[in-house]
């Protein structure tokens, strides 16, 4: 059925919504008519009115757990999916959208938990195996999520958020290399994703690739300006100025770090960083450190001022 006569029908029903204000089957049909045209508060106001007044079937459950998951209200489209799942099992497709609520939910063991039941139902489905894989993340099992993420590459999804998760997951497994493959594979759907930019700039350091990685890190911040999480892409372009000792650069850099950052996780971020700065440079670790004490003592500096 068109939208056109959807429109239609539901012109009719109104008028019956007006002569028939408690027959629960106006309201139910109604809700039905909306739900097809996506206006979803108004279907719920009606199925919500049909389930009132009697109709509390698993086709108005679902119906009105699916509005609820449209407009974005997670908790009450579980606690209608949930209701409709004691009546009936749900399909793939409803499967998916109660993990996507306590996904939303934060609730991720038990995201998972569904996805993995949608997994069951529609195997080797990329975009399930990819939220799997999501889930994992969330746990720090970066070598399940990676397995996941690759599946779904390998089956269907080269985009570039899966492409990033595969990079990710690589770098969180300190494979570097592979993890700016495809980290730039993502980059070419996506140029300016600062995420990403952040994330192989800091790639190319560890790998001492430091003319990369400063315009990576420079087109993040550029990207995204205000973003706090440029407290790392600061310190981490202000790393590359070793190289060279750049001694004004490195401070410009490492102050616009601080100022985001709170002086203790700057200075434990720093301390992390030596090592693998050292490694592709000739900075002493006293000249580090020294640098590191000066940025955070100007910092107080202008808190005092």
């Amino acid at each position: 059925m068109s939208k056109a006569t959807y429109k239609i029908e539901i012109k009719a029903l109104l008028v019956y919504a007006e002569i028939l204000p408690y027959h629960p089957y106006v309201f139910r049909s109604l809700g039905s008519y909306y739900k097809e045209l996506y206006q979803h508060k108004e279907a719920l106001t009606h199925l919500l009115k049909a389930e009132e007044l009697g109709i509390r079937t698993v086709d108005n459950l679902k119906d009105i757990a699916h509005c609820y998951r449209r407009v974005d209200n997670f908790s009450k489209a579980l606690e209608y999916y949930l209701a409709s799942e004691q009546k009936q099992p749900l399909d793939v497709w409803e499967v998916q959208d109660v993990a996507y609520c306590y996904r939303q939910l934060s609730d991720f063991k038990k995201s998972m938990e569904y996805y993995q039941k949608a997994a069951v139902l529609k195997p080797n489905d990329s975009w399930i195996l990819d939220n799997i894989g999501w889930c994992y993340q969330k746990f720090d099992d970066y070598a399940n999520a990676l397995e996941h993420h690759l599946k779904a590459y390998q089956l269907a999804n080269k985009d570039s958020w899966t492409l990033r998760n595969i990079g990710f997951c690589h770098q969180k497994l300190l494979q570097y290399k592979e993890a700016i493959t495809y980290y730039e594979m993502s980059l070419q759907q996506e140029p300016n994703n600062a995420f990403t930019l952040r994330k192989i700039g800091w790639c190319y350091v560890v790998e001492g690739k430091f003319d990369k990685a400063r315009k990576a890190l420079n087109q993040a911040i550029d990207a995204e300006p205000e973003n706090d999480m440029n407290c790392y892409a600061w310190m981490n372009l202000g790393h590359t100025y070793w190289q060279g000792a750049h001694l004004h650069l490195i401070r410009d850099c490492y102050q616009k770090s601080v100022l985001i950052y709170s002086p203790n996780d700057f200075i434990n971020d720093m301390n992390a960083d030596y090592e693998r700065i050292a490694k592709h440079t000739n900075v002493s670790l006293e000249t580090y450190n020294q640098m590191r004490d000066e940025v955070v003592d100007w910092k107080k500096q202008q808190a005092d001022s």
